[in-house]
């Protein structure tokens, strides 16, 4: 008679972004909160870009102990894909947001330069 062996493996480690600030106007200001679940210890971090090094919080982009990503002033060069991931000794995982900072185009302005 053969031994049959099954493993189960679980992955406790849940994460979810969302957008508190629902606009990605130019030199506003973008909040992203990051929910995690699972067991602790888990390490969190912000990334801008998939496979990018870890973002810091650094005067213009402020990562909170609550893993809220808080943006001052966004500016063009913030547009891009927030991934939020997490992970424990039982996996990884991961949640991103697609964000497109724009301007508010001055039409007074491109009429002068069309005339």
């Amino acid at each position: 008679m053969k031994k049959i062996s099954i493993l189960i493996f679980s992955v406790d480690t849940k994460v979810n972004v969302t957008l508190a600030t629902p606009k990605y106007k130019l030199n506003s200001t973008l909040q992203l909160d990051c929910l995690v679940s699972g067991t602790q210890p888990m390490l969190v971090s912000w990334h801008l870009g998939k496979d990018s090094q870890p973002l810091h919080s650094d005067g213009h982009r402020e990562i909170l102990a609550n893993h809220t990503l808080f943006i001052t002033s966004a500016q063009y060069n913030d547009s891009g894909t927030y991934v939020c991931e997490a992970q424990n000794q039982h996996g990884k995982a991961s949640a991103s947001l697609d964000i497109r900072v724009h301007g508010i185009v001055n039409f007074s302005a491109l009429h002068s330069h069309i005339n």
